[in-house]
């Protein structure tokens, strides 16, 4: 009788030890569908410059594929990648990186896009649009200590641009003064506080405006950049 009982616990215990080996077997490895869910992810920058003295534009475009910008991979879309509807010519750089590139002799535009194709065949259109700094001028003087106030045709801002003061004196030391967006009016102060880093006498000043964005989607996670240089204007700072 004892030696029944023995058999038939024993039996039990390895029937709850199949049960709990085949639950485990069949529980949905949940960690590996997040891996090649994030390893799918592709990663692009966009960068857009242009001189406007030389009415010089240039497009650049990379893309990566990986889990997060630590740890990514140089990848190519099937398909072209254009830029201002122009095709773009990809480049070797050192350290596996790809970059796309356009440069164009042309008049600037307020909206310039990209094209490229996903992996999923779908092709993404990507626009940027930000209005340039056609012309600018000083109201008054430019003292360090009673302050400046520019006239900025297109300083009007977003909450993701700014514009740049780039100033430069006689011995060629350069200044910069940012101001951020946004911004309701064209007219643009600044406090003598901002100019003390300023060296009296005459000098020279151009302005570059900047746009930033972001975005993040569940396949792709997008970042871009406009910077637009005006011309150079002879200026004078005083005390």
């Amino acid at each position: 009788m004892q030696s029944e009982q023995r058999h038939f616990k024993r039996t039990q215990l390895f029937f709850w030890l199949f049960l709990a080996i085949l639950g485990a077997a069949c529980r949905p490895d949940q960690s590996s569908e997040e891996v090649v869910f994030r390893q799918s992810k592709i990663f692009v920058d966009f960068f857009v410059r242009y001189l406007a003295p030389e009415q010089q534009l240039r497009g650049q475009a990379s893309f990566w594929e990986g889990v997060s910008r630590s740890n990514l991979q140089p990848v190519i879309p099937e398909g072209s990648i254009s830029f201002d509807g122009e095709e773009m010519e990809a480049k070797r750089l050192p350290g596996s990186q790809i970059r796309f590139s356009l440069t164009e002799q042309k008049t600037y535009k307020d909206s310039l896009a990209f094209r490229f194709r996903m992996p999923d065949g779908r092709y993404l259109q990507y626009e940027l649009n930000m209005t340039p700094v056609r012309d600018f001028f000083i109201k008054g003087n430019i003292s360090k200590s009673e302050g400046a106030t520019f006239v900025i045709n297109g300083g009007l801002m977003n909450e993701n641009e700014e514009i740049i003061l780039m100033f430069t004196d006689e011995e060629f030391k350069a200044t910069a003064i940012t101001v951020k967006g946004p911004t309701s009016n064209i007219e643009i102060s600044v406090s003598p506080e901002q100019l003390q880093a300023l060296t009296p006498g005459p000098g020279q000043l151009y302005l570059v405006k900047k746009l930033q964005k972001q975005e993040s989607h569940p396949n792709l996670e997008l970042t871009a950049a406009v910077e637009y240089y005006t011309d150079s204007r002879a200026i004078e700072v005083i005390e």
